[in-house]
């Protein structure tokens, strides 16, 4: 289904609840809505790391898919834009890419690189996009870019995490090396985005939009901040927007009247329990099914934890488990 590995697109970030790891399972889950892959369009309003959207921009049965996207981190969709819009060579967002590399292949001891970590963290978050602060200067937008991927491959484990005031506040990872550039897959990325519109805002603006909404037979692909399924497992802050549960309930209410305008809904999300009645109160089937913890900071927390897949429509696969209604 897919091309071999050295022809297609993969993400170009670790993105913190990222589906790599599920991305055979989903794509299958996927096949069995029965979309209209041919002629209707893939949304994906949390795009974060991008994995499942490279994923079904790379299947060769969809090779003409058009899909829309949007993500809640502004910053984050800059990366994207300045991959898909590269129209020069020299890039100025490859070019500062390398500028930064090479600068902290250059530092020797861990001191050194740590405080130009901290010192491209301070730029960073005196650029980066604000909500009070929604245009950044054209000039700006590659090294903002760049500054964005810099700082997730030399972070701690890769998480984006913002304060209450909207800083960038994650740890230096102690890295020796950093990898910021790799142009043949950012070739493979910027093909597969050829098709792909990508929308500033939440999920409502993509879904709800009148210009941008899905239609019938499309496909929409919901992969929002986790549900934490206890107390000490509460990480949402992917911004300081940060993702409640009334937000979840919100969420699946959507999802439900996309479902009745006949789109075909997939949902990923944590296993707890709460979700379960705001899904099935919306006519949901819920799956679970078992991944890996790839991002924290214990081995002992690696281990495999249960998930759930929400679908509006029956799905056949050894790896999910149907949950009964209760």
């Amino acid at each position: 289904m897919s091309m071999s590995p050295q022809q297609e697109a993969i993400p170009f970030i670790k993105w913190v609840g990222g589906k790599r790891q599920l991305q055979s399972t989903l794509l299958e889950v996927f096949k069995q809505s029965k979309w209209n892959s041919l002629n209707g369009t893939y949304f994906e309003p949390f795009l974060g790391g991008g994995a499942m959207l490279l994923a079904i921009l790379n299947s060769t049965e969809s090779n003409n898919t058009k899909a829309r996207v949007s993500d809640t981190n502004l910053n984050l969709l800059q990366v994207y834009r300045c991959i898909k819009s590269k129209k020069k060579n020299p890039d100025p967002f490859e070019n500062e890419l390398e500028r930064i590399e090479n600068e902290f292949r250059r530092r020797k001891s861990e001191k050194s690189k740590k405080d130009y970590y901290l010192s491209l963290r301070n730029e960073y978050n005196e650029c980066k996009f604000r909500p009070q602060r929604s245009v950044v200067a054209k000039e700006d937008k590659a090294r903002l870019a760049a500054l964005f991927v810099f700082l997730n491959k030399a972070g701690f484990n890769g998480i984006y995490r913002e304060n209450r005031t909207g800083d960038f506040n994650v740890p230096f990872g102690k890295k020796s090396e950093v990898k910021l550039l790799d142009k043949q897959n950012m070739k493979f990325v910027r093909q597969a985005l050829k098709k792909t519109q990508i929308v500033s805002g939440d999920y409502r603006k993509l879904l709800l939009n009148s210009a941008t909404r899905p239609s019938k037979g499309d496909l929409v692909y919901l992969d929002p901040p986790y549900e934490p399924v206890s107390q000490t497992s509460s990480f949402t802050s992917y911004t300081h927007l940060g993702f409640s549960t009334d937000d979840q309930k919100q969420l699946a209410k959507v999802a439900g009247q996309l479902a009745v305008m006949g789109c075909k809904v997939v949902i990923s999300n944590s296993s707890a329990h709460s979700l379960r009645a705001i899904y099935w109160k919306q006519g949901f089937k819920i799956y679970e099914i078992q991944a890996a913890r790839l991002v924290s900071a214990k081995s002992a927390g690696r281990q495999p934890v249960t998930e759930i897949v929400v679908t509006n429509f029956e799905v056949s696969h050894p790896s999910l488990k149907l949950v009964p209604r209760t």
